[in-house]
């Protein structure tokens, strides 16, 4: 008897699992190289998924068990009522980490990752051994001045006018040809070895499956509100 094992489909993680919260709301998450590697928890930008590992062979080469999840309304987690703000999401964070009896670990925020990785180090310290930064700022770089009128005018009032951030958002969802040109747009030829431009692809479809609510969350959260973790 032969037992045939059918290879796993790329840009797919090895280990996809979702953890229901203290508040009832499901937390995907998802694992990539070996499971019983050092834990990282890495932060994918905005938007995304827990579909993003930017290199599953150096991921695998050095041992790392890579831990990905989709912040709130995106992919398969559900949404948090009004979860902006740079500290919100932090107790989905550690609830993840009890749920792997994960005491301390390294952080990687990348993009729009990066300061969400730097709030969960200064609200929770006792759980982040490291945190390292890839193409991340805490201030927006300019942008046209169409983008900078909307952006100021949802600073006004980022509740009341979180509409405006849903009609910038809502391209995620109705304009693929858009995802193909922005992931074309920044990822460089050097990278096209590893599948990160796929990559990249498959995690944004993704971060839009159960609509937009976790873009325009950050959104609102990345352009219109100071990193101030009183929020």
């Amino acid at each position: 008897m032969h037992v045939y094992e059918t290879a796993r489909p790329s840009h797919t993680p090895p280990r996809d699992h979702s953890v229901e919260l203290a508040d009832g709301r499901q937390l995907a998450y998802a694992e990539w190289g070996p499971a019983d590697g050092e834990p990282v928890v890495f932060f994918y930008g905005t938007p995304g998924s827990r579909l993003m590992c930017p290199d599953e062979r150096a991921t695998e080469e050095a041992g790392v068990r890579l831990i990905t999840f989709d912040r709130a309304g995106y992919g398969r987690s559900d949404i948090a009522p009004q979860q902006i703000g740079w500290a919100a999401f932090v107790p989905d964070v550690v609830e993840l980490l009890d749920h792997l009896r994960l005491d301390r670990v390294p952080l990687v925020g990348w993009s729009g990752g990066g300061p969400h990785a730097l709030a969960l180090a200064i609200l929770e310290p006792d759980r982040v051994l490291s945190v390292g930064l890839a193409s991340s700022g805490i201030v927006p770089q300019r942008v046209r001045d169409e983008v900078q009128v909307l952006i100021d005018e949802i600073a006004e009032d980022p509740i009341g006018r979180r509409d405006l951030a849903r009609q910038r958002c809502q391209w995620l969802i109705d304009d693929p040809g858009e995802l193909a040109r922005l992931t074309e747009r920044y990822v460089p030829e050097a990278t096209a070895a590893v599948g990160l431009l796929e990559m990249m692809q498959e995690s944004m479809r993704d971060a839009g499956r159960a609509g937009i609510e976790g873009y325009v969350n950050d959104y609102v959260t990345s352009w219109c509100i100071d990193f101030d973790l009183d929020l």
